[in-house]
């Protein structure tokens, strides 16, 4: 409750300001497309409860990475480190921080390193989420990567016997 009467103390007389003064709204960034992710996950493994929540580890088993930038295939070396909250046990659907490492191999032999990170948003209706996305390689082609600001949209399929297949969209952003 403190927090927020600090937040709204420090920005609602910004807001007023910026209004008075006729200053226009910052541009939001754009978004760029780079690539539509497929992959097969394994049994989840409940390793249990530890000092930030119910950790669950998913295995990626395989998939596919297609985009105008990027495109390859996902090592069988990768696995989410989920967490969930205790409040809310083993409903995913109510709590559910990714914390992902994978290896994507690009058609061209090339190595890139993939961390996937995120909160789950409510989105009872498609099963999505929005994650943070990071990447980082030696590679001279792909270098670029390694400052990337990526962003990605997780879809997880809502017919019954595909709850090991995931989709991910990424974005990368920028000014």
């Amino acid at each position: 409750m403190k927090t927020s009467i600090l937040i709204q103390a420090f920005f609602f007389p910004l807001l007023e300001i910026s209004a008075a003064t006729g200053l226009k709204p910052p541009k939001a960034p754009f978004l760029t497309h780079l690539c539509s992710v497929n992959c097969t996950l394994g049994d989840a493994v409940l390793v249990g409860s530890g000092p930030r929540g119910i950790r669950v580890v998913i295995p990626i088993l395989n998939g596919t990475f297609t985009g105008p930038r990027l495109r390859g295939t996902i090592l069988p070396i990768g696995a989410n480190w989920a967490l969930l909250d205790p409040k809310y046990g083993l409903d995913i659907e109510k709590s559910f921080t990714a914390d992902v490492r994978t290896t994507f191999k690009t058609y061209d032999g090339e190595f890139i390193q993939v961390s996937i990170s995120g909160e789950r948003q409510a989105d009872d209706t498609q099963k999505r989420t929005l994650v943070r996305i990071g990447m980082e390689t030696g590679s001279e082609r792909y270098y670029w990567v390694n400052s990337l600001v990526g962003l990605g949209v997780v879809t997880r399929p809502t017919e019954e016997g595909r709850e090991f297949e995931l989709g991910v969209e990424f974005w990368q952003a920028r000014l």
